[in-house]
């Protein structure tokens, strides 16, 4: 593999605004030549910092037994998913994760690598408590 000069082959993640890598993991996205035809290509997940891991818990008891939330790894996991980072939390409301269950909350993960919980109820409850 050909290297080039630091200055010129390398460019570690910024933004000029400085929001669009925060939280983000620490391993950099570098620019650099391949061999051959001198391109530069990416290196590094691009899917991670698009896309977010979901983790879709039951809360259905906490409304059946009127009971206090728990923490969010405590509850049955029903499914995961990974969805686009885009505007996630006002997107969220409006996706159906699981059949049948309707979303409740949702808890954003403390830095950016983390992965979401979202907290959904038996559709048959709700409409059961109108």
């Amino acid at each position: 593999m050909t290297k080039l000069p630091a200055a010129a082959g390398v460019f570690p993640r910024t933004s000029s605004f400085g929001l669009a890598f925060r939280g983000f993991p620490p391993h950099p996205l570098v620019l650099r030549a391949s061999e051959g035809n001198r391109m530069a290509e990416l290196i590094g997940n691009l899917w991670e910092l698009n896309l977010a891991r979901i983790v879709v818990v039951d809360v259905t008891e906490d409304y059946r037994l009127m009971q206090p939330p728990m923490p969010s790894d405590f509850y049955p996991v029903l499914t995961e998913t990974w969805l686009p980072r885009y505007k996630l939390e006002e997107s969220l409301m409006n996706v159906d994760l699981v059949n049948g269950y309707l979303y409740d909350w949702h808890e954003t993960p403390e830095t950016g690598a983390g992965h979401w919980y979202v907290g959904v109820v038996q559709a048959d409850l709700a409409r059961a408590a109108r």
